[in-house]
């Protein structure tokens, strides 16, 4: 998979050349690389057009990634985060951040430790292709449109 075809939905802008040219500075023998142990990725979605609404959409996705797992491993359906999962349950994830925003973290630790294992071991071309079949595939739960509807998703 190229750089470009990753960033085919983007404006040629100057800001997008900015960040292509950030990256390959860091990545590239020269005074700015950063060896890859030591980069760290950060992604923002203010501003875009994913949907945040019953839950962002990068959630939605764990919560497939997690009900894959509670298929193949019946220690897991019976607990939380896998029960919910499979019946896309939001209510419970929800649940946790709120216990989250008023001091109670021990749904939300239950929560980021599933989501930590649910990519264990899956390499970053492993991520992006089932990223990109699920994106193909998955309908929004309130919307009942696919989640995808760009032209590289169908």
């Amino acid at each position: 998979m190229s750089a470009e075809s990753l960033l085919v939905s983007w404006r040629d802008t100057a800001t997008r050349q900015a960040i292509v040219d950030l990256v390959r500075s860091v990545s590239s023998a020269g005074a700015n690389y950063v060896s890859p142990a030591d980069r760290v990725a950060v992604f923002d979605n203010d501003g875009t057009l994913w949907s945040e609404k019953p839950i962002p959409i990068q959630l939605d996705f764990t919560l497939y990634r997690l009900a894959e797992q509670a298929g193949s491993d019946s220690t897991l359906a019976g607990r939380e985060p896998y029960r919910a999962a499979p019946e896309r349950d939001y209510r419970w994830p929800g649940e946790a951040m709120v216990k989250h925003y008023h001091g109670d973290e021990s749904d939300l630790d239950l929560l980021l430790r599933a989501v930590e294992s649910a990519f264990v071991g899956m390499s970053v071309r492993g991520f992006a292709e089932e990223a990109s079949q699920w994106l193909r595939s998955a309908v929004h739960p309130c919307w009942s449109v696919r989640t995808c509807r760009a032209p590289s998703c169908r």
